[in-house]
């Protein structure tokens, strides 16, 4: 996925470079601490009874594995919390959602209270929702309704940087376990910051990605690259150019890939194709300074609470833009300069 592949590491030297290294008695030490931890701040929101605040401790709360099952599940306290987070709650966007994905997955679908909530969203991302929703209970009438509300949309519409600031919010000020102070030293050498706020933004982050649904999957699926009807083909247009016009990198290049696909040899064809040169340079531009591990760079690196509030305030390709004029580097591409191939993963 890519999105989020540097902002993970928060303006630091990779997690995997130093648990790489760890035993796994350590590593296990290290993620209990943190477990622990979480689970306390999600109880302390939970207790608050606000909506929000149940959803936010939702997801903070670690997940178990379910022997049994073989998977991951939330903690049954989590379960809760949700729950009442959408009792509670359901005139909130992110709330309404996430109650309606559950129903999509099999869990209450007494969700009509959300649903009307979705339906005053003016993003495209939220009338997807719905006409998978609609397109599930057999109401086609409702699904093309939000087909074309999508279609015709203003903007794309993206929780993420919702769910960053919530979390945020929900941890500022929160005691970060550091189980191995000679890493957190280390680290601290060739980066401006604490270890431990690090940790919270890396841990932040990949919450944040577990709880985001962008709907990527439906805008491609009713946009396909071989659309011939014209009149379709000149809605998908405009739902394409939304989603390219996104502040989420991995949105912003499905929208302008796809647009570079069905618009073949065009001008706006070779406009998106320009424009997905000047998102992978900022991709690879700011992944050389975010994974810093040089002592000497510490001055020019900035701190990971602060690219979180950038990315949470701003959105992701704005706060790399203000990340590489920071380090007063151009913010487009030389003449020429083409991406890097990324390696395969292991």
């Amino acid at each position: 996925m890519l999105l989020l592949a540097m902002t993970t590491t928060a303006n630091a030297q990779s997690p995997a470079e130093y648990q790489g290294g760890m035993a796994p008695e350590e590593l296990l030490v290290q993620v209990q601490a943190q477990n622990q931890a979480r689970m306390e701040q999600a109880r302390k929101l939970a207790a608050t009874g606000e909506a929000l605040n149940l959803y936010a401790a939702a997801g903070l709360a670690p997940l178990s594995l379910d022997l049994q099952a073989g998977q991951l599940k939330p903690a049954p306290e989590a379960e809760r919390w949700l729950l009442e987070a959408i009792a509670k709650g359901s005139d909130e966007s992110l709330i309404a959602a996430t109650a309606v994905r559950r129903c999509l997955d099999g869990g209450d679908c007494a969700v009509e209270r959300a649903v009307a909530t979705l339906q005053t969203e003016e993003g495209a991302d939220a009338q997807l929702l719905l006409m998978r929703w609609a397109q599930t209970r057999g109401d086609q009438d409702r699904a093309n309704k939000a087909k074309q509300r999508a279609l015709d949309a203003p903007r794309y519409g993206d929780q993420l940087p919702s769910i960053i600031r919530l979390l945020d919010a929900a941890t500022s000020g929160m005691a970060w376990p550091v189980v191995q102070p000679q890493r957190a030293l280390q680290w601290e050498r060739a980066n401006n910051g604490l270890y431990a706020e690090h940790e919270r933004v890396v841990t932040i982050f990949s919450i944040a990605l577990g709880m985001w649904q962008p709907e990527l999957k439906a805008a491609l699926a009713l946009c396909p690259v071989d659309k011939s009807d014209i009149h379709q083909r000149e809605q998908c247009r405009n739902l394409l150019q939304r989603m390219a016009d996104s502040d989420t990198m991995i949105i912003a290049k499905a929208g302008a890939q796809r647009l570079v696909r069905t618009e073949a040899q065009s001008e706006s064809a070779r406009s998106s194709a320009e424009y997905l040169r000047q998102l992978d340079w900022l991709f690879f531009r700011s992944a050389e300074f975010l994974n810093n591990n040089d002592p000497a760079r510490k001055a020019s690196t900035v701190e990971p609470q602060v690219y979180m509030r950038w990315f949470g305030e701003e959105g992701e390709i704005p706060a790399m833009r203000r990340f590489l004029q920071h380090q007063g580097e151009p913010l487009l591409p030389p003449a020429g300069w083409v991406a890097p191939p990324v390696p395969p993963t292991s």
